[in-house]
């Protein structure tokens, strides 16, 4: 459980703006609608996509598709690209290979790194989406939830578990919260006093105070914490 930390309130200016809020749901958000509010079962669609060509994508579908991190390109139409959850940025060597395997044999041979700690799969077609996804679950890894209105990627300190004076490694705790969180803010956590894994919305730290450890999370104005 998590309480509040006065002494911790973080000093911030609040720009209060009145926006009026247009009646009703966006396109996007009636063609999730129809999908009982489940981004995910855009999935249903790709067979039917597959038979008719890219073409037949729906601006609403395109966006929805980002909710399996499948994102449609203006600039290379017909090419797609792919977001690889990786929580912490942590990865291995077997991963490493698949992901190459796929972007040699299916994509246009050239990976990104994201700054949120992911990889990205460019060039390759909409026909090829789920091979993809079998390699990829394969060595342990998807492409859910990866864009859109979902958790993106739970950052952490890439050196957490290596660097000598940190207080514990939080990378347990970002691949449990990886498991059990859907359809909140973008979070993350760092164990050290660097400020790597930092993220816009929701950010959490490791810090000792009064002898004890302690994780600290604060989003706008208000801090809270919890002993370790």
């Amino acid at each position: 459980m998590f309480r509040r930390c006065p002494e911790l309130e973080c000093k911030c200016i609040s720009l209060q703006t009145e926006t009026k809020m247009r009646a009703g749901n966006n396109s996007i958000e009636t063609c999730k609608a129809m999908k009982d509010g489940d981004g995910l079962r855009i999935r249903e669609d790709l067979p039917r996509v597959v038979e008719q060509g890219y073409e037949s994508l729906t601006q609403e579908q395109k966006q929805l598709l980002k909710w399996v991190g499948v994102f449609f390109r203006e600039p290379t139409p017909g090419r797609f690209m792919m977001r690889i959850r990786m929580p912490n940025g942590f990865t291995n060597s077997e991963q490493l290979r698949a992901i190459a395997d796929v972007s040699r044999q299916l994509g246009n041979k050239v990976l990104d790194i994201t700054t949120r700690q992911q990889i990205e799969l460019r060039g390759f077609a909409i026909e090829n989406v789920q091979k993809i996804w079998e390699k990829l679950r394969s060595v342990h890894l998807h492409s859910l939830q990866t864009g859109m209105d979902n958790v993106r990627n739970i950052n952490g300190c890439p050196l957490a578990g290596l660097t000598e004076n940190e207080l514990l490694d939080a990378s347990p705790v970002v691949f449990e919260l990886d498991s059990i969180i859907v359809g909140k803010e973008i979070t993350g956590y760092r164990s050290c006093a660097r400020q790597s894994g930092r993220t816009r919305r929701l950010q959490h730290s490791c810090r000792r105070q009064d002898g004890f450890r302690r994780i600290y999370s604060g989003s706008g104005p208000k801090c809270f914490c919890r002993s370790l």
